[in-house]
């Protein structure tokens, strides 16, 4: 299942009915039929029998849901319905998507968390890559952007039936860091690898897609690997089929591997003045930009032209939509060093 087919296969023809004020849009499969209520807490529960998802309580009115095969899409009906009537464009306002897979394909995909496995295959969330909101109009943008600082708690509140945790496909022994490509590692999680460990963790992440090596050693040792069918050269690889967690790791991992190369004795790495932030730039403006984390939170930074010179990016990469990777100062926020993916 690649990302384009995905974001663009969700919408067949309208026609839906009202429910708890959230609009189904269309039929589906595994997500055809679901039934819908309020919680103790008011919050709105869509229940699709194997799988329960909770909506805060003022996404009433506010979010369609499409259901298509294997997807369900939820989307903000304001952007949605502005992107339609000015556009012509019928799946703006994306917000998130649930999806099912029997096999590994989500894997190719820019943005998703796996939620777990049941009824022999791996349910797993999909987050858009750029502003799907509608920019033109500053409340539906609004809503949108408050909308989407729910998602986390969304996530964190989808709850399958029949959770079935003697399936693990990421706890697998042949790899190095199993969870590589589905969450955030810490230093804790590196804190005992060695040089080559590090180095040979990244090129995981570049294995899981495919990649072929130009090092003998390397690339016998990914041959190996049960799961692994390099078929990408080296000069052909497109770095942008990671997603947010494989791009964040590798920076860590990166990062760290410098540190262990720097002293060879290094046991943990004392705490600094600087921090680093990976996330969707949502506000650029002379001198400064914002950066909406994969927690929802946001945080403004700034920045010196002449800096952005000695990094290797123009201004005009700050853009809304963009996907950074930065270390700032700590008690200023200066941008310190910038990647646009």
């Amino acid at each position: 299942m690649k990302r384009g087919s995905l974001f663009f296969g969700f919408l067949t023809a309208a026609a839906g009915c009202l429910f708890m004020g959230m609009t189904v849009m269309a039929d589906g499969d595994r997500f055809a039929g679901s039934s819908t209520y309020r919680d103790e807490n008011g919050n709105i529960c869509v229940d699709f029998d194997e799988v329960q998802v909770y909506l805060p309580s003022d996404w009433s009115g506010k979010c369609q849901m499409s259901p298509s095969g294997d997807e369900v899409a939820f989307y903000q009906t304001k952007s949605r319905k502005l992107y339609t009537e000015e556009l012509g464009f019928p799946n703006g306002g994306w917000l998130f998507s649930l999806a099912y897979s029997d096999e590994l394909d989500f894997l190719d995909l820019p943005s998703y968390s796996v939620l777990g496995n049941a009824d022999g295959g791996t349910y797993y969330i999909v987050y858009p890559t750029d502003v799907q909101g509608y920019v033109e109009n500053s409340e539906a943008m609004s809503e949108y952007c408050s909308m989407n600082e729910d998602i986390p708690w969304i996530e964190t509140n989808i709850c399958l039936a029949n959770e079935d945790e003697s399936i693990d496909f990421f706890t697998d022994s042949e790899y190095i860091l199993p969870l590589s490509s589905t969450s955030y590692l810490t230093e804790d999680d590196i804190s005992d690898m060695d040089a080559d460990d590090l180095q040979m963790a990244i090129n995981e992440i570049y294995a899981r897609h495919n990649r072929k090596f130009v090092l003998p050693e390397v690339q016998s040792y990914f041959n190996s690997r049960s799961w692994y069918d390099g078929f990408i050269e080296a000069e052909d690889f497109d770095v942008s089929v990671m997603n947010a967690y494989e791009g964040a790791n590798i920076s860590l991992l990166a990062d760290r591997l410098n540190k262990v190369k720097a002293n060879p004795q290094i046991i943990t790495v004392p705490e600094s003045d600087t921090k680093d932030c990976y996330g969707m730039i949502i506000e650029a403006g002379d001198g400064y930009f914002r950066v909406r984390q994969e927690d929802g939170s946001v945080i403004q930074f700034w920045y010196e032209y002449a800096d952005l010179d000695d990094m290797g990016i123009a201004a005009n990469q700050l853009k809304t939509g963009a996907i950074t990777s930065l270390i700032y100062d700590a008690e200023s926020y200066q941008a310190l060093e910038i990647l646009i993916f």
